[in-house]
C-alpha cells in the first residue's frame, strides 16, 4: 500500500537520482509531473513536497465524451 509518506519519500529519491544522472537536463527544463488523482498524490503533504522540489504539476484535461476514443 502506498501512503503519502512513502510517496513523498519516493519523490525525494527521484529528485536525487535525476540530479545525479541528468543534472543539466533537470536544471535546464525542470521536472514535470503528471500525477493521477490517487489519494497519496493529491494530499497536502505530497503537494508541499512537489512544490518544495520546484516541480511543475500537469493536470489531466477534463473528460469529454466527444474527445474520448470509441471503444
Amino acid at each position: 500500500m502506498v501512503t503519502v509518506n512513502l510517496y513523498s519519500q519516493q519523490l525525494e529519491r527521484v529528485q536525487q537520482a535525476l540530479h545525479q544522472k541528468e543534472p543539466a537536463q533537470v536544471n535546464r527544463i525542470g521536472v514535470r509531473l503528471l500525477p493521477d488523482n490517487a489519494r497519496p498524490h493529491v494530499v497536502r503533504v505530497a503537494r508541499n513536497t512537489i512544490q518544495r522540489l520546484a516541480w511543475e504539476t500537469l493536470c489531466y484535461p477534463p473528460y469529454s465524451p466527444d474527445l474520448a476514443p470509441p471503444d
